[in-house]
């Protein structure tokens, strides 16, 4: 898949703005069963976000027409943009820090309501600064219990011995990119507890 060209013919294109190099592109790329040119839309972005989203893809790459290609180099120039779902979901316990996290958690153990019982969703380590991380820890510890809410807890033996088993009382909304095969989170980070939430109202639908 080609999406962009950086030289030609001994000649340096990286200044040309990005709908330069793809007119040249155009030109000169024959394709074939093995070779495509990537294709693009113009003046249609937030169109062709919603049917990436409707597709179940990831998100789209928007880029600057007028933008020149910067060598390893970050630029707003060009941004991943991801079609993130949120999900009000129980925190069920913590992990064990380590790191500069040493004395905090490092992931939440996640669940929500599914066909009438409380079902694990995957873990969560990312998405707060370090006092968030300082003051949910301290929430937590306050809350600590023997007790493992899920029927089925299915994880590595590694991270087992991490678990710290906490009292279902707390709701922490998620963003995610989308759910696995079996119903775990892709790509989740915190984004706020939820104290106008009930247990009762984390529901996994799918």
């Amino acid at each position: 898949m080609v999406f962009d060209i950086l030289h030609l013919d001994g000649q340096d294109l990286i200044d040309k703005s990005l709908i330069e190099r793809k007119k040249i592109l155009e030109k000169i790329v024959r394709e074939s069963d093995k070779i495509l040119l990537s294709t693009y839309v113009i003046g249609e972005g937030k169109k062709f976000f919603l049917e990436a989203e409707k597709r179940g893809l990831e998100g789209v790459i928007g880029k600057r027409l007028q933008s020149t290609y910067q060598i390893n180099k970050r630029s707003k120039d060009w941004l991943k943009i991801k079609y993130l779902k949120t999900l009000d979901c129980i925190i069920c316990a913590y992990t064990l820090g380590t790191g500069w996290r040493e004395k905090y958690f490092g992931a939440l153990v996640l669940g929500c309501y599914h066909q009438g019982k409380l079902r694990y969703i995957g873990r969560c380590g990312t998405g707060l600064d370090e006092r968030g991380y300082a003051d949910l820890t301290e929430k937590l510890k306050k809350i600590e219990t023997d007790k493992n809410p899920f029927d089925i807890f299915e994880e590595e033996p590694a991270i087992l011995e991490k678990v710290r088993w906490v009292k279902p009382e707390l709701i922490a909304e998620v963003k995610f990119m989308n759910l696995s095969q079996d119903l775990k989170m892709r790509a989740p980070s915190f984004v706020r507890l939820r104290e106008d939430k009930n247990l009762e109202d984390c529901i996994l639908e799918v």
